[in-house]
C-alpha cells in the first residue's frame, strides 16, 4: 500500500488521503462538521480518518472480489457434479478436481471473511476515535 496524497484544508475543515496498491486508487475523506462537532477541527484527525476510510474502501473491494471467486468455484463444482456421470465422478481424477475447486473455494470464503472483519474493524475503530475525542475535549473543557 502506497501513500500518494495526504492533504488537509484548513478553510473547510476537510482532509483527504490517496492510497494506491496493484495498480488501484482508494480514496479516504474526513469532513469537519461545524453544526453538530463542538471541538476545534484537527488536521492530524481528520487525516487519520481519512486514511481508515481509504482503507476500507481497500478491504470492502477484496471483501468483493474473494466473495466473486468463491461463488464462481461453487457454481463450476455444482456444474460438474450435474453434469458429470456418477460413475465419471467416482473417478479418482475427477474425485481430485472437485477436491481441489471445494478447497479453493474455502479459502476464498475464509479470505472473504477476513477481509470484513478488518473492515469491520475499522468501522468500530473510527466510531471509538470519534467517541475518545468527544471524552477527551469534555474533560479538558471540565478543567
Amino acid at each position: 500500500m502506497k501513500l500518494l496524497e495526504s492533504k488537509y484544508y484548513p478553510n473547510r475543515g476537510f482532509s483527504i488521503v490517496i492510497l494506491k496498491h496493484n495498480g488501484k486508487t482508494y480514496i479516504g475523506k474526513a469532513f469537519y462538521n461545524i453544526e453538530e462537532d463542538k471541538n476545534p477541527p484537527s488536521s492530524f484527525f481528520g487525516q487519520r480518518l481519512a486514511e481508515k476510510r481509504a482503507m476500507i474502501e481497500y478491504w470492502k473491494e477484496r471483501k468483493n472480489t474473494n466473495k466473486i471467486k468463491q461463488e464462481a468455484l461453487e457454481s463450476l463444482q455444482k456444474d460438474l457434479i450435474n453434469t458429470i456421470p456418477e460413475e465419471l465422478r467416482k473417478q479418482e481424477g475427477a474425485q481430485l478436481i472437485l477436491k481441489k475447486i471445494q478447497q479453493h473455494s474455502t479459502y476464498y470464503w475464509k479470505e472473504k471473511q477476513s477481509c470484513w472483519e478488518k473492515y469491520d474493524t475499522i468501522k468500530r475503530d473510527i466510531k471509538e476515535n470519534l467517541k475518545t475525542r468527544e471524552q477527551l475535549f469534555n474533560k479538558v473543557k471540565k478543567t
